[in-house]
């Protein structure tokens, strides 16, 4: 089969968990198909200034085709993204109180369809020629990761319906509970990472008929190298980003209260 991965940004260089897992996916899937990886041209999250060259490349064994970005992250989305979060920061959201949060819910589906979408796209990228080859490209399959920038939400309406999968990477975010997500989700089969993902969708999107089932995250353990010495002191491991958007600057409040209340903490 022929598959594209589509990801906002992808590279060596470039570090964040859902263009990782793009990363990965599509080194398992070369194994068995055509892959062809669709990015655009940015490196960083924040502007999408361009940093590599458009055109197609080989890397790790992929093609991955680079598209320029016609229009990075809008000046007046900041005021919109201003307007969504309404006085909270992104990494509290979660933290909320579930009033709090169904009020939120309740507040956003209230929102002009174009509003919602002035959003989506005001985050960036906007990658028009990505689309385009989309619409004119036959792909057996087209794997979108993470539901929130244009590249899946745009890419999703130029791909037919039954062609389309999306891992969503979906957590409990503000942006996430947009109305016009669910019902453009609903043209593709979901792959989640984790159970909790798939009950998140139906929670989000409950007037919307979603096709979502878990599969996990496809990492190659290591061989065993059997039960750790008895002596080895306990250690906590944080895998992710070190971002305040992340909810680091919590984590590490937590993590010294651990530190206070346990005489020999990890």
């Amino acid at each position: 089969m022929r598959i594209a991965v589509v990801v906002q940004r992808y590279g060596a260089d470039i570090l964040g968990g859902a263009e990782t897992h793009a990363a990965l996916m599509a080194g398992i899937l070369a194994r068995r198909h055509e892959v062809e990886v669709l990015t655009t041209t940015a490196r960083d999250y924040h502007q999408w200034r361009e940093a590599y060259p458009a055109g197609a490349s080989r890397e790790n064994g992929v093609t991955v085709r680079r598209f320029a970005v016609a229009r990075g992250r809008e000046d007046a989305w900041q005021v919109l993204n201003r307007l969504l979060h309404d006085g909270f920061t992104s990494s509290e959201f979660a933290l909320l109180p579930e009033p709090v949060r169904a009020a939120h819910a309740e507040r956003v589906r209230g929102w002009p369809d174009a509003l919602q979408e002035a959003f989506i796209r005001g985050q960036g990228p906007h990658a028009p020629e990505l689309h385009e080859w989309l619409r004119r490209t036959p792909y057996d399959r087209v794997l979108f990761v993470t539901y929130l920038y244009p590249t899946t939400y745009d890419g999703l309406a130029a791909v037919p319906e039954g062609r389309a999968f999306v891992v969503p990477t979906l957590h409990d975010e503000a942006p996430a509970y947009l109305p016009v997500f669910g019902r453009r989700l609903a043209r593709a089969r979901l792959l989640c990472s984790t159970d909790t993902e798939v009950a998140l969708v139906s929670r989000l999107y409950p007037d919307t008929p979603i096709r979502a089932r878990r599969i996990g995250y496809g990492i190659e353990l290591p061989p065993d190298r059997g039960p750790r010495p008895s002596g080895t002191d306990p250690f906590l491991l944080y895998a992710g980003c070190i971002d305040v958007q992340k909810g680091v600057p919590q984590l590490l409040r937590w993590y010294a209260a651990l530190r206070a209340a346990l005489p020999k903490p990890p």
